[in-house]
């Protein structure tokens, strides 16, 4: 069934995992979805992530997973998503966005994720080395996403471990901010791959300590910084 034409404003919210998020179960179609005026802090408990055993730099287990997840991985059809005006504080990472093949469409469907918008988005992470990412996988590739006027705060501490460490495709793995091995990725703000069309316009990444990784890291992916 058609998810469509959905606004979510002015809403405070928080979570050990995602305030808001597109998915995991991903069949059909969303499209045309507005969040606005929003504000995510951290939550104030967590009962099922212990943070600090499962992803290294993490020292403070209450904390939600992303801020923003939008996630098509089913074989459905995700499109003309805007999320603008929003805070977010105290959580792992604050974008993460994952176009893969965890299920195929039915035959003769085509599936997509595109058309995504941020906006005008604060940050900042909790005590975490996990960067945010735009990923597809190969022949599954997110298309025109846009990060504009945001400002996103990361608290440094990458190793040049993290830096050269191959980040697994992971085609068909349960999709979350930490699923590449529960590593972190080899930049520091945002790694993106196998995606087109990406634009990141005035957007300012700052870190609080030194960070051997990039700022960005790009493969095999059509990415515009401006």
């Amino acid at each position: 069934f058609p998810v469509t034409n959905v606004v979510i404003r002015n809403c405070r919210l928080a979570s050990m995992a995602y305030p808001f998020k597109i998915g995991t179960g991903s069949y059909g179609d969303v499209r045309d979805v507005l969040v606005e005026g929003c504000t995510f802090p951290r939550t104030r408990m967590n009962h099922r992530f212990p943070w600090s055993r499962l992803v290294a730099g993490i020292t403070n287990d209450v904390s939600g997973i992303c801020g923003i997840g939008i996630q098509c991985v089913d074989g459905g059809r995700l499109e003309n998503v805007t999320v603008r005006n929003v805070t977010v504080d105290g959580y792992l990472t604050p974008v993460f966005v994952r176009f893969e093949r965890r299920h195929d469409p039915p035959p003769g469907q085509e599936t997509y994720l595109r058309n995504v918008l941020i906006e005008n988005v604060r940050a900042t992470v909790a005590d975490s080395r996990v960067a945010s990412s735009i990923t597809g996988v190969p022949g599954r590739r997110p298309s025109n996403v846009v990060v504009r006027n945001c400002i996103f705060t990361f608290p440094g501490g990458g190793t040049a471990e993290d830096a050269a460490r191959p980040v697994p495709e992971k085609e068909t793995a349960y999709p979350d901010a930490i699923m590449f091995d529960r590593q972190n990725l080899p930049a520091w703000a945002f790694y993106v791959r196998h995606a087109d069309g990406i634009l990141f316009e005035n957007v300012r990444c700052e870190k609080l300590g030194d960070d051997a990784r990039e700022k960005y890291v790009f493969e095999d992916a059509d990415v515009t910084v401006r």
